[in-house]
C-alpha cells in the first residue's frame, strides 16, 4: 500500500470530515547520522503526507436529521402537557434513574435483606422509595440554602462546590457523637465533636436540626 492509500484508509475512519488535498514528499534515507556524503548512496525512501480535510457538510446534516427526532409515547392529554413540557419531562428521567442508582449501592446493604412474601416486597420497596424522597428533599432544601446563603462546602478534593451530594456531607459529618449522662432520676444528651464545619452544614437545614445539635446561638450569628 503506498503513502496516498495510507491516507486514504485513515480518512474512511473519519466521521463528520472528508479528505480533500492529499500532498506526498519523497525523502531518500542515508545509513548513518548527519548529512549524507557527496557519493554515498540512499539506502531507502520515505514518504511524507500532507493532508488537508474538509467537513462532510452532508454527512453532518443527515445526522443531525437522524439524531434530533424521536417518538415518546404518552397518554397524557395535549391540552394539559406541550410537545415541548413531555420532552422536557423525558429528559429528566435520569435523575429517578441516579436514585434508584443510590438505592442498589452496596453501601445500604439491599442485597442482604431477604423477604419471600411479595406483600412484604411491597413493603420494603415502599419505605425505600420513601427514603428516597426524604433523602431528596434533604438534598434539595440544603443547596437552596447554599445559593440563597451564598456559600459553598469542600468536595472531595477539597475544592469549592455549591451543590455537593448530601451522601458526601454525610461523610462531612462523620465524627460527632452523642453521649447520653445520667445523674439520679436526670438523663442529658451532650453532642460532642462539633467543628465550625459541621455546623456550618447543619445551620443549612433550620432551626429544628440547629436545636437537635445544640449549636450555640453565638456561633450561629457568627457563620
Amino acid at each position: 500500500m503506498d503513502a496516498t492509500e495510507a491516507v486514504k484508509e485513515i480518512a474512511k475512519k473519519w466521521k463528520f470530515h472528508k479528505l480533500k488535498d492529499i500532498e506526498i514528499i519523497e525523502y531518500l534515507s542515508y545509513e548513518g547520522k548527519g548529512r549524507p556524503k557527496k557519493y554515498q548512496a540512499p539506502t531507502g525512501i520515505k514518504y511524507q503526507a500532507i493532508a488537508e480535510n474538509e467537513q462532510d457538510v452532508n454527512k453532518i446534516e443527515r445526522t443531525k436529521m437522524k439524531e434530533a427526532h424521536y417518538i415518546i409515547g404518552s397518554n397524557t392529554d395535549p391540552k394539559e402537557l406541550s410537545d415541548q413540557a413531555v420532552v422536557l419531562a423525558y429528559k429528566e428521567q435520569n435523575q429517578v434513574e441516579r436514585g434508584f442508582r443510590f438505592l442498589k449501592d452496596p453501601l445500604f446493604f439491599t442485597s442482604t435483606l431477604f423477604v419471600k412474601k411479595p406483600r412484604r416486597i411491597m413493603a420494603l420497596l415502599m419505605v425505600m422509595l420513601l427514603s428516597l424522597l426524604v433523602y431528596g428533599i434533604a438534598e434539595r432544601r440544603m443547596r437552596a440554602s447554599l445559593a440563597e446563603q451564598k456559600k459553598t462546602l469542600p468536595n472531595q478534593i477539597n475544592q469549592a462546590t455549591a451543590k455537593p451530594t448530601l451522601r458526601w456531607v454525610f461523610q462531612l459529618l462523620h465524627g460527632i457523637h452523642c453521649l447520653k449522662i445520667t445523674t439520679q432520676h436526670q438523663t442529658e444528651q451532650v453532642i460532642e465533636g462539633l467543628t465550625p464545619l459541621h455546623q456550618k452544614i447543619l445551620l443549612l437545614f433550620g432551626k429544628t436540626v440547629e436545636n437537635i445539635y445544640q449549636i450555640p446561638l453565638k456561633n450561629t450569628r457568627s457563620m
